[in-house]
């Protein structure tokens, strides 16, 4: 909850300037008549400045992570599996693994050990 309190407080100048364009008197008072347009420029120079730095520090990141990982290939293609080592891990005959693959649709039966008891 204290988030979301934190989160509206940082949208108030907006929601402030929103006003001001539908014409409230209470902000044409705070903001006109006691000059808080003026702190309200500082406050957009300061998020300007902030938003700014973040973007800077993230570009800067991303080239570096670029300049560490430009020439270094990390994603290996993955060995095909052997149709024995298929059939032996289901416990299954490679003429079995080789029908099964050739049909459109298998249904594969299991008991309570998850052990195959019946494909069709």
């Amino acid at each position: 909850m204290i988030l979301w309190f934190a989160y509206v407080y940082l949208w108030l100048p907006l929601i402030s300037l929103a006003a001001w364009w539908l014409g409230y008197s209470t902000f044409k008072y705070h903001m006109i008549t006691l000059n808080g347009i003026s702190g309200f420029k500082d406050l957009l120079i300061t998020y300007a400045l902030v938003i700014t730095m973040l973007a800077g520090l993230l570009l800067c990141w991303a080239k570096l992570e670029h300049l560490r990982f430009k020439d270094k290939s990390r994603r290996n293609a993955i060995q095909p599996v052997s149709k024995l080592a298929l059939a032996t891990y289901f416990k299954q005959s490679e003429a079995t693994l080789s029908l099964m693959q050739t049909k459109k649709v298998v249904v594969v039966k299991y008991n309570q050990e998850g052990k195959i008891t019946e494909l069709s």
